[in-house]
């Protein structure tokens, strides 16, 4: 009679892996096997928990059939991150003609799939000749389900332009 003996063998779940809010998930989610010879392979499966929202989520690893191996394993995470976006006030002129100028608008913002600008402040105002500032702020963001998202975003804000130029 021969003893067959279980060789040890690790499998840790590689570091790193991640996404930005309302990105897909990766095709797989990995971990490598250390100790083993070429032709050798392990019998596993790697998932991670369920959500969506900026936050770290475990990744696990579930072990298969390895009838020669002692396997240990080493689980890890895997880190959603917040979505940066630059909100821009929109731009406006006109000829002069005594009342205020106001454009209480933005540029198009590319959000996740499903959200939205519920509300964002423009502020802005030019009635003589000249230029100033059109200035946004406190951008509040809904999902479909009108939940607020406004923390898995990491908001810039860029001024626009009023301008009024003299009458001819």
């Amino acid at each position: 009679n021969v003893a067959m003996m279980s060789e040890n063998k690790t499998l840790t779940v590689d570091e790193g892996q991640s996404k930005v809010y309302g990105e897909p998930d990766p095709k797989a989610y990995t971990a490598t096997p250390e100790g083993l010879v070429s032709g050798e392979s392990l019998d596993y499966t790697v998932g991670r928990e369920t959500g969506e929202d900026v936050d770290t989520y475990d990744v696990t690893i579930t072990l298969g059939s390895n009838p020669n191996y002692n396997v240990t394993k080493t689980d890890g995470s895997f880190e959603i991150t917040k979505r940066a976006i630059t909100i821009k006030a929109a731009d406006d002129s006109k000829t002069y003609d005594g009342k205020a100028l106001t454009k209480n608008a933005i540029k198009d913002v590319e959000l996740a799939e499903g959200d939205s600008i519920e509300s964002v402040t423009v502020t802005g105002s030019q009635t003589v000749v000249g230029s100033s500032d059109n200035v946004p702020s406190a951008a509040k963001i809904v999902n479909a389900a009108g939940e607020d998202v406004t923390a898995s975003y990491e908001i810039g804000y860029e001024n626009g332009t009023l301008e009024v130029t003299p009458k001819a």
